[in-house]
């Protein structure tokens, strides 16, 4: 048995958006992030804006919950979800090149053995 790879398995997620066009996962999942974008906004304003099922965007939504990539914060009735600024603390460390600048090298030490 032969299996896929991981960034080829999103193939097998399709979804049907209200107007019939079907979208893969990662393309809905891009399209979720642009709506979103600096805003925090609930799972009804975004499966309104994006014309699809509140289900399948509440589904997308807790998934990239679990992987980081957004935030919730809990309101009365929906909670209010936002994407991270970083995904990654590597990339928010190595990245900016202001960060870079503000480490300085204070000494040496050589060991001989």
């Amino acid at each position: 048995m032969k299996y896929d790879r991981l960034d080829e398995q999103d193939r097998y997620y399709e979804y049907t958006l209200n107007d019939g066009t079907t979208v893969l996962r990662y393309q809905l999942i891009s399209m979720i992030k642009k709506s979103i974008g600096d805003d925090k906004k609930t799972v009804p304003q975004i499966a309104k804006e994006l014309d699809a099922d509140k289900q399948i965007i509440y589904n997308l939504v807790r998934y990239l919950c679990t992987k980081r990539v957004l935030g919730s914060k809990k309101m009365q009735r929906h909670s209010l979800y936002f994407v991270h600024e970083n995904e990654c603390l590597l990339a928010k460390l190595f990245y900016p090149p202001e960060m870079v600048d503000s480490f300085k090298i204070k000494g040496r030490k050589t060991y001989r053995g």
